[in-house]
């Protein structure tokens, strides 16, 4: 009797600590799950508060894509274009985790205008392209009730979020200043941002054109044949068209990637990417709703001084893509794709003669 009763302290106890525990939960939410509150100073990340501000934030816009977008300076697009987005972004984002965001922001019917990068060298797309999590947690983009659970008394909630929003709001509301290095995730709009973490220098770009070709190519692998590449992003373009209401746009943007990222490729790797480019804009055409700018024979790719390895750039080249959206300047068109194939070349002439090679 005594070893019932013990057992049935000890459930009990259990019970309501967990109830304790999700409760405290539920009412903090620090990943936004239920609600966004002025009331507290939440501890961003960009891939467990994606589904926050998606289902919670305040939003018109939205930024979809890899490494290339997290420097993204929002005030300025804000002032620059007159939309008022979120960004959505994980270091080498596929297709099928943009196609997944995409359709979750969709699915809430806040967003007008979509700004999504496509990086030409990840894109070695499949036809049976579908969407999937990757690097995002499902049971935070789901809407099935035993996520509630797993989201109130899971793991990460507990031990990372939840402490971190409480101790950043206590000592905001206490009048103490958050340290300048947590500062950055108390604020959606820098979520992801890496510009002030890198050096940017010419001469180190220049130095990687030693490193191994074999290391490099395997970096930028493209796995699949142009014709399931050609399949895959007619996938990738009906996708985002099956769920893109009438008053809705998407600018597709193929970033700068440094004159150096291009001379690192083979001849036939260049003309794979050529070809991409040629499915990609080819997909796009003819549906006023899409846009494609294509920064990546610019000629900001030879400005090295604003790159910190072969690919990455830093906010001033972030701000010409902006500005490029803004201007309609890099609009792919056929003849300008036919004559990004002569700048790139010429690109490369430039930094191989620069490197003394």
């Amino acid at each position: 009797m005594k070893a019932k009763k013990w057992i049935l302290s000890v459930l009990c106890l259990a019970l309501a600590s967990l109830t304790f525990l999700a409760s405290v939960s539920f009412f903090v939410d620090p990943l936004m799950f239920y609600r966004k509150s002025d009331r507290w100073t939440y501890f961003y990340h960009n891939r467990f508060s994606a589904a926050g501000l998606i289902k919670n934030g305040k939003y018109d816009a939205v930024i979809i894509g890899s490494s290339m977008t997290q420097n993204y300076d929002l005030p300025y697009m804000r002032e620059t274009l007159g939309i008022d987005p979120i960004k959505l972004n994980v270091g080498a984002m596929l297709p099928d985790e943009t196609l997944m965001l995409y359709q979750k922001v969709q699915s809430r019917g806040k967003a007008k205008s979509f700004i999504i990068n496509i990086d030409i060298n990840r894109f070695n797309v499949s036809p049976d392209l579908e969407p999937a999590y990757g690097h995002f947690p499902d049971y935070l983009l789901n809407d099935k009730i035993s996520d509630d659970f797993k989201y109130l008394l899971g793991y990460e909630t507990l031990t990372r979020f939840l402490p971190a929003t409480v101790l950043l709001s206590v000592t905001k509301a206490t009048g103490h200043a958050i340290p300048e290095s947590l500062r950055q995730f108390t604020d959606p709009d820098r979520i992801g941002e890496w510009y002030t973490e890198r050096t940017f220098s010419a001469e180190k770009v220049l130095n990687s054109l030693k490193k191994k070709k074999e290391d490099f190519a395997a970096e930028n692998e493209i796995g699949e044949s142009i014709d399931d590449i050609r399949a895959g992003t007619a996938v990738f373009i009906d996708t985002i068209l099956s769920q893109l209401k009438e008053d809705q746009n998407v600018v597709f943007v193929m970033p700068p990637r440094s004159a150096v990222f291009w001379a690192k490729l083979s001849e036939p790797e260049r003309e794979t990417l050529h070809q991409i480019k040629e499915i990609f804009y080819d997909c796009c055409k003819g549906d006023a709703r899409l846009r494609l700018v294509d920064m990546t024979a610019a000629e900001v790719i030879t400005e090295l001084e604003h790159y910190s390895d072969t690919s990455h750039f830093d906010l001033y080249v972030q701000n010409k893509i902006v500005d490029a959206i803004k201007s309609g300047e890099y609009d792919a068109t056929s003849q300008s794709l036919a004559e990004g194939r002569q700048l790139t070349d010429k690109a490369i002439n430039d930094v191989l003669e620069r490197a003394g090679l």
